[in-house]
């Protein structure tokens, strides 16, 4: 019994040191860890994107007050948690100013609407009908106009959101091939490059040169096709909304499938080539291997945190980008279906058409932000998912 009881103070004294001793090293680690990761935050260059955000902060509003390299410490810490109610109160805001902004547009085409069925009716028995044609005219004009200021002001802010993403890519690419050849991910770096190229000014200039005059094409013709019925060219907006959709789905198809195989592909090489370089270092280095081995783990570490948190940083920015344009297409293209609800009853349905075939085409704005949000999206997530060593 002694000789048992002896024996179990002995083994539970060897796993407490045991377990101290690795508790120890794991701090150790942990240190040398964190140092590494400062010592590489400091070299690396975000100015370019603390100056992004600050234009994006001061043209959408703040979501959250931290800077790009304090959001990727927040996020390697896993200390990064976005307050639900904080990113619903910033929603409930943009959808509030974007009320005040509209909702006086709104009700002038509602009342114009309503003006110019009353005016038909009371000057129907009074007036022949080339002066009623003239009082819709007029009405359809005062309507246009309205409608051709606001969609002019979407426009610019669809546009000018198109060339914050592209700003965006050109700052976030560059610091993640880096950081990807950095961790030895030479292949997947060769790979991505012609596709970073090819999101960042191939499909950027087909939908600012093609889907955009495309958009105005649409909302011209639906005006003119419905102002007289004299010209009747009502299925040539519609050629204008289906040609941008095939030309956004074609090239979302492409631009999907060749990044899936490329990824794929550097990936499988580039896992293969670090595993073997590791594998050298500690089998052939003589003395030193082990060491130098832990050294090459410790730095891939820090560096694969780095990335990492760089990519969710940036799309963060970037939902945070897209997210103002987006509400207020949205909201001004419901708005219109609306107002063909409540207008329909009453109103000319040469207005109600019209009014319908804008809030049809403004599907092309939404589809292109989106589409190259998305792929942009894509891409980074196989960027993150690139090189991930357990």
């Amino acid at each position: 019994m002694v000789f048992i009881i002896l024996f179990a103070i002995s083994a539970s004294f060897n796993n407490t040191a045991y377990a101290n001793s690795k508790t120890e090293d794991q701090q150790n680690i942990e240190n040398d860890l964190i140092e590494e990761i400062e010592n590489q935050l400091d070299k690396l260059e975000l100015e370019d994107l603390e100056n992004f955000l600050k234009s994006v902060e001061n043209n959408v509003g703040k979501l959250f007050d931290s800077s790009p390299k304090e959001l990727m410490e927040k996020l390697m810490k896993g200390e990064f948690i976005l307050d639900f109610d904080s990113f619903m109160n910033f929603i409930f805001t943009k959808i509030k100013d974007i009320f005040r902004k509209y909702i006086p547009i709104i009700f002038f085409i509602v009342f114009i609407a309503v003006l110019s069925s009353v005016l038909n009716g009371l000057t129907s028995n009074f007036i022949n009908r080339s002066t009623n044609d003239i009082i819709n005219l007029v009405c359809e004009f005062s309507i246009v106009i309205v409608l051709f200021t606001a969609l002019n002001g979407i426009l610019v802010d669809v546009k000018n959101t198109i060339f914050m993403i592209k700003k965006l890519m050109d700052i976030s690419f560059p610091v993640t091939l880096t950081l990807m050849v950095a961790m030895g991910g030479v292949t997947s770096g060769v790979m991505y490059k012609p596709m970073m190229l090819i999101l960042s000014s191939v499909i950027v200039t087909v939908i600012v040169n093609i889907i955009i005059p495309f958009f105005i094409a649409g909302i011209v013709l639906s005006v003119v096709g419905n102002m007289s019925n004299a010209v009747k060219i009502n299925k040539l907006p519609k050629f204008f909304v289906s040609s941008s959709s095939w030309i956004l789905g074609t090239l979302f198809s492409i631009f999907s499938v060749l990044l899936s195989l490329k990824g794929i592909t550097g990936v499988m090489v580039d896992n293969v080539s670090v595993n073997v370089t590791k594998f050298c270092l500690s089998s052939y280095v003589p003395v030193l291997g082990g060491y130098v081995s832990d050294g090459f783990d410790l730095v891939l570490a820090s560096l694969l945190l780095i990335k990492n948190s760089f990519g969710i940083t940036v799309l963060i920015i970037l939902v945070l980008t897209i997210s103002a344009p987006i509400l207020k297409v949205l909201f001004f293209m419901f708005s219109l279906k609306l107002i063909v609800a409540v207008i329909e009853p009453i109103a000319d349905s040469k207005i109600c058409k019209m009014l319908d075939n804008i809030s049809e085409t403004l599907l092309m704005l939404i589809a292109s932000l989106i589409g190259l949000a998305f792929m942009f999206f894509i891409l980074m997530m196989l960027i993150i998912k690139t090189i991930n060593f357990s």
